[in-house]
């Protein structure tokens, strides 16, 4: 069976204590064909280097680096532009996937003819 590409769009900013986890639950998800795509978005602290560690070890992260923050939107549609999937996940720099999100919204998506799906979340306090 042939996999779609989805694109995990992930905006950071200063998220060095949540950003590893967050790849983490991306990187390892049970659907097969991910992309991730990270804007750090100006971050003063450590996300950049977090970012740029992961990136050489895993072909499928891209990373965009904003030299100052411009904002969600911003750089979204950032990532947008840059993505190459059939599907766009999004996700925040602090935020956690489940291990079968992508699967569970690409399944659905299919079986039901949808353009769009939204998922519940879980809020988690640090």
């Amino acid at each position: 069976m042939t996999h779609k590409l989805v694109s995990v769009i992930i905006t950071a900013f200063n998220e060095e204590r949540f950003i590893a986890e967050t790849l983490d639950s991306y990187l390892y998800q049970s659907y097969p064909q991910v992309e991730i795509i990270v804007v750090n978005d100006g971050s003063t602290d450590k996300t950049a280097a977090i970012l740029d560690n992961y990136a050489a070890q895993h072909d499928n992260i891209k990373i965009i680096h904003f030299p100052e923050n411009k904002g969600k939107a911003t750089g979204q549609n950032a990532a947008f532009q840059q993505a190459a999937g059939e599907y766009i996940a999004i996700s925040g720099g602090d935020d956690y996937g489940c291990f079968n999100r992508l699967k569970t919204q690409v399944d659905f998506l299919e079986q039901n003819n949808l353009n769009f799906v939204f998922s519940n979340l879980y809020i988690v306090d640090e």
